[in-house]
């Protein structure tokens, strides 16, 4: 079988250690192995059951499940002994779950069963004592009356007798709790009687292991005084198997039954019938029987048993409460990580194992919320092949667990197992087996537990620090920086004075101040004020921590800060430092994206340890230093420093005043000047070096100027020439010579980077009707409907306003539009192309329909309300259509398991509360996790990739699937890829063009598909049109087809026909 397509059984049980769970885990996996199944198993370590708080954290595991990621699932619901979970998981997966699901010896609501048959096993241990032993007084031990295998057994122990005759006791029918230590009574009362029954039959081992107990406690004899039977021995080697008359269920054969059953259902087929062990009777002697064995005359007690069911593990648990010491000791998150990777051989032949942790593990508190959006890696451990993967150090929490998109050779077993602390979960542990039905046993449980003690121990140490220094920092930090405030100062500044004396180390005293803070806080606002502040603060802090520097730092007023060191300073150490917190500061500013220069004023002084200078005097001869070196900035700030271009309030200023004094009626132009393709290069190169290319541009233009000619930087990628000129040809000269300049400088500094210019012109011709701001925007506008112009430039237009106009009706038109509800959703469907072209999704379109019954296409308005801003408005609009859809059909069967896609704008990320508004309206209509899925366009991510990032997150977090729209048509690359949350990528149709090298193209179609595959994404191709393409992208591994193959864009009621539709065909196909 193809390795691509091997279908996954999720399997839900509950202690998967314990013996009958083994069992049948027994059958599971060896059928699931033969069939070539992967298999993920859920389980837990549940066996408190009055801890609510621990059982509920035992339970956190069920709450990962990712149904999409499954092809089948099989339910032990009598496993799972958290109360309720059982009803809950059925009616989780029968909402979720759109695949084959049986559950096993359990009456479902919702779903087939597969049982033992526990009549016809217990007549038949009865039936050996009646016809056998020839006893007529038998006492029955049942199990909980209102539990289903326990009315069972009761029943075929009654019918049992009544098909010998024997009349029915009610007083030896005693109710137990199919658990130890629920027998003592019913001793007493059986010693009570004035004649004890010849046997007593209990139906399941546990009870017969204790009443045998109880009755040789008091002083019986077994079998020679009464006879004891057990029932549902475990056909692991377990010691009591070997004493205790019982029966054996064959728990492996019903498990592989079960997986035959889910095969069938999957691939529509019908398995050759298969010979399964049968049921038996194990007859030991404590019926009085004596068969062959040789340790059959070992005396049982439960002391015996005991220390049999635990001698596998027990000196593996006294190894591992040093492990707990251990971890415990650690100091550091890491470090406990890296002790717990020191004890992973003795957890023995895994393939692979996870330490899975969410990414608030270290400070979360919420009992409500399970897992967070992105799962973080902490520990990961390859005995497979897959361990040769560059290691994954986060995930999305739908994907589950890395690698599992990535095609193995040999099926694979997944045990999923819950960390929690009494009820706050952190995450989970994965343990996974290759080729092979090998059972994770009680070493595990321990393992687990030392880990969850471990990871607690490491949250209250980290709860612990951060409360420490929030104290510190609410009395001596200064809360907008981060570094010591002016009490700060007051408290550690002499120490560090008298410490340099008395070490006989020299001290260093540097003072700052952050230029013009006024004129940013005024122009730009109080927060890019705080930046600045912060990037000060920052560049002397990193004085101390990067080159680890005795010393503090302060800030001692509004825009003034201090630095103090001690060391063995010489007076080039202070002029060294200064030049290295210069340095900070022009990189710092351009990592925070600011709107203007940011420049500080530094002094600096050097006090020798051999000098009696007090601290006051060191201070103010810094103090000094440092309001020199700010006259000399003021005197010399008419030019920008970094590229000697003005800055933007003086070339203002300075054009506004040649225009007016333009006596000779000379002709100037602006020209707005752009490179094209910086977010690409940001993305590929990274910040440092962006920020270089501006630098140099700055430089190229400044060199570059004609004279006259005067230049700004207006934006992070953008500057402004004013151009005296004669005629335009004077302008496309300069223009074509500029480019040749830049090509040069490419080649001299051997650039790996071709800078690409585009630029808007706008010609004044001494009208003076505009102002110099409205003259740069006719040039930006020009700039702007040229950005893809041959030439690199375009000369504003009036006849561009036409477009305006239309733009400005199309605008004024939209809250009428809003109103009268003219934008309506059109649903293109999504085929699952490995799914037999099921649909179960599709992509939410907006279609402007006029009263009149025109259709307006969107390549018609939205680029008028993206400019607007309006699309956040129209983006809600269809949000809230779309949940009004799913909300009104959620119930039909063809609604069910479909995603709808909405498309979000850069523009909305802008707004105020977006976040809250797509969360709350999802809750608002009830719609379920995973039904809703937002796009974003690549352009969004680039404008804030940080902010776009942690509201992907979020999103996810709450139960929507993101995607990346438009896939390839701008700024993709593998560094995106990887960093970012994405559960769907959709390529770009660009991806699809016809070209003359198909076969080039292909190898890239493919390459994209199975990179993201690797990653766990799901693949979404768009805009295809025709089967050629269809069958290559289904034999690659794409998962999704959008496009005319299959429909264009259909109204709701068209669309609830074509998905209704094409069940109908799937089912009769």
């Amino acid at each position: 079988m193809d390795i691509l397509m091997r279908k996954r059984i999720g399997v839900l049980i509950g202690e998967a250690e314990a013996p009958h769970c083994m069992t049948l885990l027994t059958g599971i996996s060896n059928e699931a192995k033969r069939l070539d199944f992967d298999l993920f198993v859920y389980t837990n370590f549940n066996q408190t059951m009055g801890q609510e708080r621990y059982v509920r954290g035992e339970g956190s595991i069920y709450e990962l499940i990712n149904f999409n990621m499954l092809d089948a699932v099989l339910i032990v619901p009598e496993s799972l002994r958290i109360p309720g979970i059982a009803r809950r998981l059925e009616k989780k997966v029968q909402r979720e779950f759109n695949g084959p699901v049986l559950c096993i010896d359990y009456d479902s609501e919702f779903f087939p069963t597969m049982k033992f048959d526990d009549i016809d096993l217990m007549k038949r241990i009865i039936h050996h004592l009646t016809d056998v032993h020839g006893f007529t007084s038998i006492a029955f031990i049942s199990g909980p009356l209102h539990h289903e295998h326990a009315i069972n057994r009761l029943t075929a122990y009654k019918e049992a007798l009544m098909e010998r005759q024997i009349p029915i006791d009610e007083s030896l029918i005693f109710e137990g709790t199919f658990y130890y230590e629920c027998t003592g009574k019913m001793a007493d009362e059986l010693m009570k009687r004035e004649k004890l029954p010849q046997a007593v039959a209990c139906a399941n081992q546990l009870m017969a292991v204790d009443i045998y107990d109880e009755l040789t406690k008091r002083g019986l004899s077994i079998p020679e005084d009464i006879v004891v039977t057990g029932y549902d021995a475990t056909d692991r080697k377990v010691k009591e198997n070997y004493y205790i008359t019982s029966t054996l269920r064959t728990g492996g054969a019903l498990g592989a039954r079960a997986v035959r059953y889910l095969y069938e259902k999957l691939y529509n087929t019908v398995l050759p019938e298969q010979e399964d062990d049968e049921d038996r009777l194990l007859i030991w002697n404590t019926c009085g029987c004596r068969p062959t064995h040789e340790e059959i005359n070992i005396p049982l007690d439960y002391s015996i048993w005991k220390n049999a069911e635990i001698n596998s593990f027990e000196n593996h648990f006294l190894k591992y409460n040093f492990m707990m010491e251990d971890l415990i000791s650690s100091e550091n998150p890491q470090e406990c990580f890296d002790r717990c990777r020191t004890y992973l051989p003795d957890l023995g032949d895994y393939s692979d194992i996870y330490i899975c942790l969410n990414e608030d593990w270290l400070t979360k508190q919420d009992t409500k919320a399970i897992y967070s959006g992105k799962i973080l890696v902490v520990i990961q451990d390859h005995k497979s092949n897959i361990g040769k993967v560059i290691p994954v150090e986060s995930f999305p929490k739908l994907q589950m667990l890395p690698y599992i998109e990535i095609p193995r050779e040999k099926t694979m077993i997944y045990y999923f197992m819950p960390l929690h602390f009494y009820g706050i979960a952190f995450g989970y542990a994965v343990i996974c087996f290759e080729d092979k039905p090998v059972f994770f046993n009680r070493n595990y449980r321990h393992w687990i537990h030392n880990m969850d003690s471990a990871i607690q121990s490491q949250r209250q140490e980290h709860a612990l620090h951060e409360m420490y220094d929030k104290l510190e920092r609410y009395a001596v930090k200064d809360l907008l920086t981060g570094i010591y405030s002016s009490n700060g100062f007051e408290l550690h500044s002499m120490s560090i004075y008298e410490d340099a004396k008395a070490s006989e180390q020299n001290l260093i005293c540097i003072v700052g101040d952050v230029n013009n803070l006024k004129t940013i806080n005024d122009r730009y606002g109080h927060e890019w004020g705080d930046k600045a502040l912060r990037i000060l603060a920052d560049a002397l802090e990193n004085q101390i921590k990067m080159k680890k520097l005795k010393g503090m730092a302060f800030r001692t007023g509004g825009d003034e800060f201090n630095l103090l060191l001690t060391g063995a300073y010489t007076e080039d150490s202070v002029k060294n430092i200064i030049d290295e917190i210069d340095d900070y500061v022009e990189m710092a500013k351009d990592l925070y994206d600011m709107p203007t220069n940011v420049t500080v004023s530094l002094g600096g002084c050097l006090s020798v340890c051999t000098e009696d200078k007090p601290l006051s005097e060191i201070i103010a001869e810094a103090d000094q230093q440092m309001y020199n070196q700010k006259f000399i900035y003021k005197s010399s700030n008419r030019n920008n420093v970094q590229t000697r271009i003005w800055n933007k309030a003086y070339f203002e200023a300075e054009t506004e005043r040649i225009i007016k004094e333009n006596s000779l009626c000379k002709k100037y132009a602006f020209i707005s000047m752009r490179i094209h393709n910086y977010e690409l290069y940001l993305n590929i190169y990274g910040r440092q070096k962006g920020n270089d290319i501006i630098r140099h541009l700055g430089e190229l233009v400044d060199i570059h100027l004609p004279e006259d000619s005067i230049a700004t930087k207006y934006s992070d990628r953008q500057y402004v020439i004013f151009f005296p000129y004669t005629e335009v040809s004077d302008i496309e000269n300069w223009f074509l010579t500029f480019n040749m300049n830049i090509e040069g400088y490419e080649l001299q500094t051997r650039s790996d980077y071709s800078m690409k210019i585009n630029s808007g012109i706008y010609l004044y011709k001494g009208q003076g009707k505009y102002t110099v701001k409205d003259m740069i925007e006719r040039a930006n506008f020009a700039l702007q409907t040229g950005i893809d112009d041959v030439k690199g430039f375009v000369v504003y237009d009036e006849r561009m306003r036409d477009k305006f106009i239309e733009e400005t009706e199309i605008i004024r038109s939209f809250d009428e539009a809003m109103e009268k509800n003219e934008f309506q959703i059109y649903l293109q469907p999504q085929h699952y192309i490995q799914m037999k072209d099921k649909v179960l999704s599709a992509e939410a379109l907006v279609r402007w329909i006029k009263a009149d019954g025109t259709i307006i296409y969107p390549n018609s308005f939205i680029p008028a309300f993206e400019k607007n801003g309006f699309i956040a408005k129209l983006d809600r609009h269809i949000m809230e259509l779309t949940c009004k859809f799913i909300n009104t059909h959620i119930e039909e069967a063809w609604c069910r398991d479909i995603r709808i896609a909405v498309n979000v704008s850069k523009i909305d990320l802008e707004y105020e509360h977006f976040l809250e508004y797509y969360i709350d309206t999802k809750n608002k209509y009830n719609i379920p996790d995973g039904a809703i899925e937002i796009e974003f366009t690549e352009s969004a991510v680039f404008e804030d990739y940080n902010t776009f990032k942690n509201i992907m997150e979020k999103l996810q977090q709450s139960g929507f699937s993101c995607a990346l729209d438009d896939f390839g048509a701008g700024s993709s690359s593998l560094n995106l890829l990887k960093e970012l949350p994405v559960d769907v990528i959709k390529m770009d149709r660009l991806f699809f063009k016809e070209s003359n090298n198909r076969q080039r193209d292909n190898s890239v179609i493919t390459s994209v598909v199975a990179m993201a595959k690797g990653l766990g994404m799901k693949i979404v191709a768009e805009g295809i049109e025709d089967d050629e393409r269809v069958k290559f992208l289904r034999e690659i591994g794409c998962d999704v087809i959008q496009g005319f193959i299959y429909s264009k864009p259909l109204s709701v009621n068209n669309f609830i026909d074509y998905v209704s539709g094409y069940m109908n065909k799937l089912e009769q196909y």
